[in-house]
């Protein structure tokens, strides 16, 4: 087999094996090696001309600058001629660009993007751009290279420069993420219709990703702040046929899931039409310490949420849970991915088991993949927190194969001890993932089981990985 035909990841394996320190440099496996690492080097660059302290949430990278039309410069001046020497244009699979171009720095931005043929995924920051047309580079960009399926936009809600000839820019994307980013304190009580049809013109996505980022310290000190129903205003028209997984928030405002299942709300007058939707991530604020008190005032009816589709997975704060399950809006639900287990106080952790242990029986039935997932502060009484939720749940889901817990702190000997008994109470369960902290033996006591170890001789066909996602079975 030729070796260049290896994925990088084994190229750089089997070449750290071998003694560099004894080869010269023109050697033809020194210039293997260094084709290698360069492909993984720059497999994901980052085109940023933000200088320290101004706004980059967005897109999580680190906030500096880094002269991006030098590398700009340079990869236009790669040509195929160039024979064996290393490019750029042929490393760079995904591309984050929060740069502040001109129209000449954004035909040169466009002119070198466009070489990079091997391109998958794009987070553009293009709220960033007021007078150059952005809309026209994306277009050839989305047009021309063929591997490219992931675009992550951030545009301001009251943008009107898209043209109408940019409306089917994205008929080629995937997975198709839109965040809007405010940048005047002016704005529009709805997103603009020609913004709306470029979101629609994106027919063949099987993703669609939104959300509302102000830049306002205090947002809830403006006079408006824009809500997923102003979004789906113009949204809920439009019907994408593949969509199969809508990712909601998070937003500036409370936004309950009653919007999920309410025909009052122009989200669910928009999930009502796609038939292919199995996948929901709920990033959105469930109204603190009133969500029990509000969820049980609400009167949703049983033939609203039927012609909801039915949802396989679904990620979301542990709050909303009870609501799903009391709604009957997860029918079906194969995987099950809880977030920030820590923002649940004692009190409603009572109220929240209390519901599970109700409700639990029906909704879990075909749950196949459980994930917790505890931030910061992420303290032993959380940890125990979530084993508790845990145990709940796993009552409820009679063929559970997947347990991930995800923390950021290691747990204490007590934490490890919960575990291993709710280990015993899943006959079901063939799959654990843990983060590392977990597996390693205490300080000072080496010699004593490791917890993977533990674990095996409670279900001998459990096997223990230091790995949080879920399986590519299951994925």
């Amino acid at each position: 087999m030729n070796l260049n035909s290896l994925p990088p990841e084994i190229i750089q394996l089997i070449l750290s094996l071998v003694p560099r320190e004894h080869l010269a440099s023109s050697s033809l496996v020194c210039r293997t090696w260094r084709a290698a690492a360069f492909t993984l080097l720059y497999r994901s660059i980052h085109l940023v001309s933000i200088p320290m302290g101004d706004r980059c949430t967005q897109l999580n990278f680190p906030i500096f600058e880094n002269r991006p039309e030098e590398l700009v410069d340079r990869i236009n001046h790669e040509t195929s001629r160039s024979g064996h020497e290393l490019q750029f244009s042929e490393a760079v699979r995904r591309l984050t660009v929060a740069w502040t171009m001109s129209e000449q720095q954004l035909r040169d931005f466009g002119s070198a993007v466009l070489k990079m043929r091997k391109l998958e995924h794009l987070s553009w920051i293009v709220s960033m751009i007021e007078q150059a047309k952005w809309d026209i580079t994306l277009a050839l960009i989305c047009r021309n290279l063929p591997k490219l399926r992931s675009v992550k936009l951030f545009l301001d809600p009251d943008e009107l420069g898209i043209s109408e000839e940019r409306t089917g820019a994205l008929n080629n994307i995937k997975e198709l993420s839109v965040g809007f980013d405010r940048k005047e304190s002016g704005f529009h009580w709805r997103v603009p219709d020609t913004t709306i049809r470029f979101i629609g013109g994106a027919q063949n996505i099987e993703s669609l990703s939104l959300c509302s980022e102000e830049i306002y310290p205090h947002a809830s000190s403006l006079p408006y702040v824009l809500g997923i129903d102003d979004i789906m205003s113009g949204l809920s028209q439009q019907n994408f046929p593949h969509l199969h997984r809508l990712h909601i928030g998070p937003f500036c405002c409370d936004v309950p899931l009653r919007m999920f299942a309410d025909p009052d709300f122009r989200l669910w007058q928009f999930v009502r039409t796609q038939k292919q939707l199995r996948e929901l991530v709920w990033y959105l604020y469930e109204g603190g310490s009133r969500a029990n008190r509000v969820t049980a005032s609400w009167s949703i009816s049983p033939r609203d949420t039927e012609v909801v589709p039915s949802m396989t997975r679904f990620k979301g704060s542990a709050r909303i849970i009870p609501s799903l399950l009391t709604w009957n809006l997860i029918k079906r639900l194969e995987t099950l991915d809880i977030i920030h287990v820590e923002s649940i106080s004692p009190g409603a952790l009572s109220d929240l088991l209390e519901t599970l242990r109700r409700v639990s029986p029906v909704g879990l039935s075909y749950l196949k993949g459980l994930k917790i997932s505890i931030a910061d502060p992420a303290s032993p009484n959380n940890i125990e927190r979530a084993i508790n939720v845990i145990r709940k749940l796993a009552s409820g889901a009679p063929i559970l194969e997947e347990l991930i817990i995800s923390t950021s702190q290691p747990p204490t000997p007590y934490n490890k001890e919960c575990l291993l008994d709710l280990l015993a109470e899943i006959p079901s369960l063939r799959r654990l993932g843990l983060n590392e902290e977990w597996l390693r033996p205490p300080k000072g006591l080496s010699d004593t089981q490791s917890f993977s170890e533990q674990a095996a001789t409670l279900c001998p066909v459990l096997a223990v990985l230091d790995n949080v996602e879920f399986s590519a079975t299951l994925s």
